[in-house]
């Protein structure tokens, strides 16, 4: 389940549910949590989400032109994002994704 990141299969992206929202949700209905993890990590999302805004800013039609934007303008902040993020602390509190694996009790 998405959790930070922009709208996505659209227009059937409904949600952005919390680890604790999630649990509440699946217990409510007659789930049994068994894991639930979150990907990646603050600084991890805030080095994805600022080249995607910069996409998102400069992308056009031209899929080549887009290649050489992409290179130019967003290839510096996923260097420097993959390596501030790798030495960052691991802060959880904004993450990805939320990966549950859950039976029906």
């Amino acid at each position: 389940l998405p959790f930070a990141w922009n709208e996505h299969e659209e227009p059937n992206d409904y949600g952005r549910y919390t680890s604790f929202g999630i649990k509440y949700l699946l217990n409510k209905h007659g789930f049994e949590v068994i894991s639930l993890t979150k990907t990646g990590h603050f600084a991890a999302v805030i080095a994805q989400l600022i080249p995607l805004f910069i996409y998102e800013l400069i992308s056009t039609k031209n899929k080549y032109f887009n290649l050489l934007l992409n290179f130019i303008f967003m290839s510096p902040f996923v260097i420097a994002g993959f390596i501030i993020s790798s030495i960052m602390p691991r802060n959880r509190s904004l993450y990805f994704n939320n990966v549950v694996l859950a039976v029906k009790k």
